[in-house]
């Protein structure tokens, strides 16, 4: 949806080249399915038609532990933001049929309430790297409105993006769950079908932006072109135009394309990895020689528990132990709520917000997130 509305081009593009692989993998898949298996054991949710199928991965393959607090997460996320009289339900399949064409949806959670009136959804996304925000997120507009045509009697809607991995005091300031609020819901469907029908029409027109860090990535022409305006011949205009400094309006353009072309840039090189799993070597087309050396890289900590029991045994010390020891405070608060049992936040007397600015912000130092905001 975003690529198609964003790069008309996209709906061109994207059946010619092999689909791209996505950051979560076999893992994330088996993520969205525990949590769909627990909605519905414990806390009654509809299964889709014909109950929850298994999940699709390898026979045998198992959950990395240190991913499991996901789940957990989940779980108390939709007990504290769905009332518990609400219809909930998971893995949710949607189709509405236009005149020109169809708009397929697969929800993670829908519930609406006992009046059918509202409605709240929500997706996981369970990768390390960050989305769009709700109140700018096609694919949150595209569920909305088929959230509508599901069910008619739906006035408003509220749809959250839900990243656990995403902490919130992340420098970049991407927020660990964004939601919007949606009441227009027949003027969003016939503007989604007229947006859409303008792509229609437009299918030769590329376009890059944020919507290429999942399109076709370095199979893009458009972007092929933007690497090569960093390819030039220097003449007597080029060099009138550098200055000692950039002006405000090149500095943005440097970053703005620089945006771009990191997601599709990160994808190509896990690309080239694969393939010097089968080959020693890669020449590029301006004759550069691509090796590879492997090196030692960053821990993972399977067993937490375990691990910190071997610190505190080697460094005793307290005050060793927190030069060390660097706390997520987002993850703080969710052990918190699960621990006493309480809500992560909202308007409760007591929440984990609150036993956290109660005994633990005093002991801090918040810093500052300075957010670029394109428009």
């Amino acid at each position: 949806m975003d690529r198609a509305l964003s790069c008309n081009g996209s709906l061109t593009v994207v059946p010619l080249v092999d689909a791209r692989e996505g950051d979560e993998g076999h893992e994330g898949t088996m993520l969205h399915w525990m949590i769909a298996d627990r909605c519905i054991r414990e806390l009654g949710a509809l299964p889709p038609p014909g109950g929850l199928p298994p999940p699709d991965v390898p026979a045998g393959y198992k959950l990395p532990k240190n991913s499991l607090w996901i789940v957990d997460w989940a779980i108390r996320h939709v007990i504290d933001t769905i009332p518990a009289d609400w219809c909930l339900m998971v893995e949710v399949e949607m189709v509405h049929v236009f005149n020109r064409w169809v708009n397929v949806g697969h929800a993670d959670i829908v519930a609406t309430s006992p009046d059918g009136k509202r409605a709240k959804g929500k997706d996981w996304k369970t990768g390390r790297d960050p989305v769009d925000p709700a109140d700018n997120n096609e694919q949150v507009g595209s569920y909305s409105g088929l959230i509508h045509c599901e069910w008619p009697s739906v006035e408003e809607v509220e749809f959250e993006i839900c990243q656990p991995r995403i902490s919130d005091d992340d420098e970049h300031g991407f927020e660990r769950v964004s939601k919007v609020v949606i009441t227009n819901m027949p003027q969003l469907v016939s503007a989604m079908d007229r947006r859409i029908c303008g792509a229609l029409n437009n299918p030769m027109k590329l376009k890059t932006g944020k919507q290429c860090k999942y399109c076709v990535g370095c199979s893009c022409p458009a972007l092929d072109a933007e690497q090569k305006l960093m390819e030039l011949t220097m003449t007597p205009e080029v060099l009138a135009q550098i200055k000692r400094t950039p002006d405000d309006a090149k500095l943005a353009e440097f970053v703005i394309i620089a945006g771009r072309l990191e997601k599709p840039a990160k994808d190509a090189k896990e690309m080239l990895h694969k393939r010097l799993d089968v080959q020693p070597s890669i020449v590029a087309a301006d004759g550069t020689t691509v090796t590879r050396k492997v090196e030692k890289g960053g821990y993972e900590i399977p067993d937490r528990p375990a691990f910190l029991s071997a610190v505190k045994e080697l460094l005793p010390s307290e005050a060793s132990q927190a030069k060390v020891l660097t706390p997520s405070m987002t993850r703080l608060k969710d052990e918190i709520a699960t621990v006493m049992n309480i809500p992560k936040s909202g308007k409760g007397a007591v929440t984990a917000e609150t036993v956290f600015d109660a005994k633990l912000r005093p002991l801090c130092e918040q810093g500052e997130r300075r957010i670029l905001v394109y428009t």
